[in-house]
């Protein structure tokens, strides 16, 4: 067995940091680090590309804690010389996870641009001047009622909720975010099936952005990289 093998199998401090970390990254945690990737659905091609992306970084956390722990068991290597090796491969990784989803978030706003166009014909104003008087009358009563028992209202009239969201949230007297969330309400009703996509692709995108963010703290976490770097830029000088 190698001295290396001996260390991180030992009982030493650095084969209880070795432990410490590992018992930080089960499955049980690594699920919350990750924001709980399991319970997006995939409903878009661009949610199921997050959610394998949501999921990998548990392996990728796991490479970045073995490497670093055996190259600071490697006994031929200065401790400055680990620092260094340890933080580049961990920032080469995360780079290229980082890259990866930033072209995901490029794919990702231009299927919500598409899916939220789609949703909000359903708060157009209606083209029947019959219809325009009907709603008008129903703004009209509803600037008369409170506004808490009104969104309940409007949440089981469908005429009411499609007068509320198809105009301004003034013509109804109520404020801009109650207002906000009705025509949320109508988008729903109408495209229950995008706005179940919709609302599954900014869950997977959070989800992701998440885990990328839990890969970049757990790294942060192991290693110093400001000190890295500074021990990387003084032997690139030296050899300047």
């Amino acid at each position: 067995m190698s001295n290396a093998a001996l260390l991180l199998n030992g009982s030493n401090p650095l084969r209880k940091a070795k432990d410490d970390f590992e018992l930080s990254i089960t499955p049980t945690k690594l699920e919350a680090k990750a924001g709980f990737p399991s319970m997006i659905e995939g409903l878009t091609t661009e949610a199921q590309s997050l959610k394998r992306f949501a999921e990998s970084t548990k392996d990728l956390m796991k490479t970045i804690g073995d490497t670093h722990f055996r190259v600071h068991a490697d006994l031929t290597l200065t401790d400055g010389a680990k620092l260094v090796r340890s933080a580049n491969h961990a920032e080469g990784k995360i780079k290229a996870a980082r890259d990866e989803f930033m072209r995901m978030a490029d794919q990702t706003g231009e299927t919500l641009t598409r899916l939220s166009a789609e949703m909000k014909t359903a708060i157009n104003p209606p083209t029947s001047m019959g219809e325009a008087l009907v709603e008008q009358e129903l703004r009209a009563w509803a600037k008369q009622q409170e506004v808490g028992t009104l969104a309940l209202r409007a949440r089981e009239d469908p005429a009411l909720l499609a007068a509320i969201a198809r105009a301004p949230a003034v013509l109804s007297g109520i404020d801009p975010q109650t207002h906000a969330t009705l025509q949320a309400e109508q988008m729903k009703a109408l495209f229950p099936d995008v706005y179940a996509r919709a609302q599954d692709l900014k869950q997977a995108f959070d989800t992701a952005n998440q885990a990328l963010g839990s890969v970049e703290s757990v790294a942060k976490g192991l290693i110093d990289f400001d000190t890295a770097r500074e021990l990387d830029s003084r032997k690139v000088s030296a050899v300047l």
